[in-house]
């Protein structure tokens, strides 16, 4: 609880803990509006059917359901990034995670009971080659490189080999520039049936 930020939020913002897997500490039907952000890595393939029947349980009939993914894929990357990112996807494929599971996020919304079930998406520029924008995400991507090196190193030649901090910099400052390369941010939303058509 103390990574959660106890100033600046509005009063009727409470943050708790919970399993999303097993079950989430509300009643059914509880929240007009649902938002998951970034989960890909959080849960198992096995798991995902499971988290997209508790959010479809505790939204309200007539409710929406928000969820945004990367596709963990960084495009037009050069030859270190494709050998990081091969390394990451093998990595948590090992463990039953599927990186791409945007790919299969709509189907799994429409079977719960979802409908208009609407997907977009968005490319993200990685590089100052891109303007402030670009610099910013490159940051960001900076620090999520930086978060699973550790994990990382025993399945990345690379890393063992050479500086870690140098072979991130390699990727963010250099081949991001060189290829101008960019992630897609897709984006979800879909409506639950009002109670009128679930009783009808």
């Amino acid at each position: 609880m103390d990574n959660f930020p106890v100033k600046g939020k509005p009063s009727n913002c409470h943050f708790r803990l919970a399993d999303a897997v097993e079950r989430l500490p509300y009643e059914d039907g509880m929240f007009q509006f649902v938002w998951m952000r970034h989960m890909a890595p959080a849960f198992t393939t096995q798991q995902w059917p499971a988290v997209m029947k508790e959010f479809y349980r505790v939204l309200r009939p007539g409710g929406y359901m928000e969820v945004h993914e990367i596709d963990y894929e960084v495009h037009q990357a050069g030859p270190i990034t494709t050998e990081f990112r091969d390394a990451m996807h093998e990595m948590v494929s090992s463990k039953g995670v599927d990186l791409s599971i945007h790919s299969r996020l709509k189907e799994m919304m429409e079977s719960v009971g979802m409908q208009e079930v609407n997907h977009s998406f968005v490319a993200l520029p990685m590089g100052s080659w891109s303007g402030k924008g670009g610099e910013m995400y490159a940051e960001n991507m900076r620090g999520t490189f930086e978060s699973i090196i550790p994990i990382l190193k025993p399945h990345m030649e690379r890393l063992q080999r050479d500086d870690p901090d140098t072979v991130i910099g390699m990727m963010v400052d250099q081949e991001a520039n060189e290829h101008r390369s960019y992630v897609n941010h897709h984006i979800f939303y879909a409506r639950k049936p009002t109670q009128q058509q679930l009783t009808a």
